[in-house]
């Protein structure tokens, strides 16, 4: 039995119900389809597609031509709301899953980072920089010093990706096995911030910074790296700021 035969014979089975009306013979299709959906869904669209004026006046046309040709204008009509009805319905579960995907993909591309970097006077950081190295968060009694425009030679702030393509952290190579030590040296320092803070901004005063540190406190942040002691000719880079 092809296609045809089988929807020639749901025709018939349908118009032999007597459907008296556009309501009745959709509910027989969804009946007899048996469709992989839930019926109510596809039935939700198919109400709202017959709020429009003009598939309501079509509708209108429909039930007065099957008063004179046995319903089959009803049955058939009522088969192509059917149809309308489940691709809607496909749509909408297609656009919903699309808007899940996207929900996840924003959410794991979301975690910027941001970079605290600093460039001390070695001699005035000494105590600082021992602190930091065992990895323990910013405390109190070091931040004065990394507040301290005597002791912070260099500072700057941005994102993560900012901070590699600048490649802030690069040492002149000469002195990457450096083992002196002269009153002129300096520390590099990368701190790790889930958000920037305005105070660490060009432009800021010592204050301004001393309030940030205070409230970096209760703020998650990570220490990343510090170097060893360089000499202050082995740093040239250009965008930071005092």
């Amino acid at each position: 039995m092809t296609a045809l035969d089988i929807f020639t014979k749901l025709c018939a089975e349908i118009e032999q119900q007597s459907p008296e009306s556009i309501d009745r013979a959709v509910n027989c299709w969804l009946q007899k389809l048996r469709l992989p959906v839930e019926p109510n869904e596809v039935r939700n669209h198919i109400n709202l597609l017959c709020r429009h004026q003009p598939l309501q006046t079509m509708l209108n046309r429909v039930v007065q031509e099957s008063q004179r040709s046995n319903m089959k204008s009803i049955v058939l009509f009522s088969f192509l709301l059917v149809g309308a009805g489940l691709v809607l319905y496909y749509l909408k579960r297609a656009n919903q899953a699309n808007n899940d995907r996207s929900w996840s993909t924003s959410g794991r591309t979301t975690s910027q980072q941001y970079i605290l970097f600093l460039v001390l006077d070695a001699d005035g950081s000494q105590a600082t920089i021992e602190r930091l190295r065992r990895n323990e968060p910013i405390k109190s009694s070091s931040i004065e010093t990394l507040s301290s425009t005597s002791i912070v030679e260099g500072i700057w702030q941005g994102t993560e990706s900012e901070f590699q393509n600048l490649r802030l952290a690069e040492v002149l190579p000469e002195f990457q096995d450096y083992q002196g030590e002269s009153p002129f040296d300096v520390y590099l320092v990368q701190i790790e911030l889930q958000e920037p803070e305005p105070e660490f901004k060009k432009g800021s005063n010592s204050m301004d910074r001393y309030t940030a540190f205070r409230r970096l406190l209760g703020k998650p942040h990570k220490i990343l790296e510090i170097s060893n002691r360089l000499p202050r000719e082995a740093y040239k880079k250009t965008h930071l700021y005092r």
